[in-house]
């Protein structure tokens, strides 16, 4: 997932100060600070890759995963 972050950052596809907002559909087992945010809370992407890989956040990475794209961190 980060690879796939970094890559497309690097493209000019995606910044790491774009705003991904949390929602129900993105609540999952775990602990971080994602889980503990109400939905409707706005995370920029540098935010959630620290959550992701320091809290082992779940939320977090699916976020991630589901703005870069599975097809794309599968092909990379």
């Amino acid at each position: 997932v980060l690879l796939e972050v970094m890559r497309q950052v690097e493209a000019g596809t995606l910044k790491l100060d774009e705003l991904l907002e949390y929602g129900p559909e993105d609540m999952r087992d775990g602990a971080g600070p994602v889980k503990r945010s109400p939905f409707g809370s706005k995370f920029p992407v540098h935010f959630l890759l620290d959550a992701m890989l320091g809290d082992s956040d779940n939320a977090a990475t699916d976020m991630l995963m589901k703005r870069v794209g599975l097809d794309a961190i599968n092909e990379g």
